[in-house]
């Protein structure tokens, strides 16, 4: 998600992560918020495609770095929802 203004939220964010899948994302607006960095996938700065291409390679270093990354986003995801209480809204689109 490499948005170059601020976002107040990113459902993209939470989709993804309630798939496992992990995410990089500008350092600015909710992702902030959102991502762990080098935990539920990397923060990097405004057009900065080499911090892209690296955290894409630090990400898919090998299968238990992935994995590892996979198993923290789901984990994100469903305190996420637990802490804000969220579920009964967002959970219907993502099932």
């Amino acid at each position: 998600v490499p948005s170059i203004e601020p976002e107040a939220f990113s459902l993209v964010i939470l989709e993804a992560m309630s798939h496992g899948i992990p995410v990089i994302a500008t350092n600015i607006g909710a992702h902030i918020e959102l991502i762990e960095n080098n935990k539920t996938g990397c923060l990097v700065d405004i057009r900065s495609p080499k911090q892209i291409a690296n955290s894409v390679l630090k990400i898919t270093e090998s299968n238990s770095s992935y994995e590892d990354f996979s198993l923290n986003c789901i984990d994100k995801f469903h305190k996420f929802l637990k802490e804000n209480d969220f579920k009964k809204e967002i959970l219907p689109f993502f099932v």
